[in-house]
Parts: structure tokens; C-alpha cells; sequence
């Protein structure tokens, strides 16, 4: 079926309140066309479908280093249509570190189910996205060592607190590399460092998942 044609269907079966059908449709919806429209879309359409079919509903926490509030929507009805209606709440920007790290911040009185820390690679590495042309080689090796080390200290942090899933997307590399076609021949490249950053990450986050088997980096 067409886009339209989806619709006109869940629309009808809304309409004669058959919610798993109209349910299992926007599922199809979604993953045909996975846009912000179709994502306001279905979140106002789930208002009915939700309660019907007794969704669970999780608490979500998106702590940020950047504008995040585009993706509520998209979040939301990925969560819809596999039959999670979530409540989410977001932090300020560039307050994540705090977020995690103060035992009485508001991530921890909310007691969130999942949380999705989403950091810039310009954000929390900008002598390695800005300024990587005029770093030495210990210079790179000491911002490796920074970033992974603050990760590791909010991962512990949560850890011994909650027991909430954590999801933290791996970092961009930047379009062009600060050396052009040399950044591969080098150990230390501009996108070699960053992958060495998310490789150890994902170590990070083994370590968290196999201890409450909660954490997962996405690429």
C-alpha cells in the first residue's frame, strides 16, 4: 500500500476501534517512512491506541550536548510502534556532566528506565574536531585518555545509582579529515582517534552491560 493508502486504512480501523490492527499498520507506517511527519502522525494517533492495548511506559531520560528536541517525536514513535508509550525529560544542554555525576540532580529523583546520552564530538573533543592539525602526538593520546575517562566516570556514576538502561551513540567523524588523504597513513589520524575513543567506549559499555546487562552503544 501507498503512503496515503496506509493511512486511510488505520484511519478505518480507528475508527471501528480495532486497535491491534490499527496498531500493527503504523508499524508498517513507520517503517516504510520513518520521517518527522509520519512521526506527528502517529503519536497523535496512538492517544487512542495506547491505552487500549495497555502499553508499557517507560521513563526516558535524553541527556544532551546539543538541541535534541527534534528527535522527541521520531523517539516517541519508534517507542509506539513496538508498544512503548514513553515519557520522556530533558536535560539542559551541556549539563550532562553534572546530571550524572550530582546524586541529587533531577536524573536520579526521576528514576528513568532508560537513558540516552547523545554528546557531539565537537562537544566534548574539540581540540580533536577543531584543532586535531596542530596537536602533537602525546597531545592526541592525552585527549583520548580525557574523553574516555570522563565517560567511564558518568557510567560509574549512573551505575552506582540506577539501574537504568544506558544507549550512547558512538562520536562523528568529521567530513574531511584535518590532513586530507594523510590522515590514513598516520597511527594517530584526526578519524583514527575518534574511532580509538569509540572502540574503548564500547569496552566501557560492555563492562556496564555485563553488570546489569543495560548498556548499548549505537553507530
Amino acid at each position: 500500500m501507498t503512503q496515503a493508502e496506509l493511512r486511510a486504512s488505520i484511519e478505518a480501523h480507528l475508527q471501528d476501534a480495532q486497535w491491534l490492527t490499527a496498531h500493527q499498520e503504523m508499524g508498517i507506517l513507520w517503517q516504510a517512512h520513518p520521517t518527522t511527519a509520519t512521526a506527528a502522525y502517529l503519536v497523535a494517533r496512538y492517544r487512542h491506541v495506547a491505552p487500549a492495548l495497555a502499553f508499557r511506559s517507560p521513563r526516558v531520560a535524553l541527556l544532551r550536548s546539543f538541541t535534541i528536541e527534534p528527535l522527541i517525536p521520531l523517539i516517541r514513535a519508534a517507542g509506539l510502534t513496538a508498544g512503548l508509550d514513553c515519557e520522556i525529560k530533558v536535560g539542559g544542554i551541556s549539563s550532562h556532566a553534572q546530571e550524572m555525576i550530582d546524586p541529587a540532580s533531577w536524573l536520579y529523583h526521576y528514576a528513568p528506565d532508560v537513558i540516552i546520552l547523545a554528546v557531539q564530538t565537537r562537544d566534548i573533543a574539540p581540540d580533536l574536531w577543531a584543532d586535531y592539525a596542530d596537536l602533537s602526538v602525546s597531545e592526541v593520546l592525552a585527549a583520548i585518555e580525557r574523553v574516555v575517562g570522563e565517560f567511564a566516570g558518568w557510567v560509574r556514576a549512573i551505575r552506582a545509582r540506577i539501574a537504568a538502561h544506558i544507549v550512547v551513540h558512538s562520536f562523528a567523524e568529521p567530513a574531511h579529515a584535518a590532513e586530507g588523504v594523510l590522515d590514513v597513513q598516520s597511527s594517530f589520524g584526526q578519524r583514527g582517534a575518534l574511532r580509538e575513543i569509540n572502540r574503548r567506549l564500547t569496552g566501557i559499555l560492555r563492562w556496564a552491560r555485563r553488570s546489569l546487562r543495560q548498556a548499548w552503544l549505537v553507530r
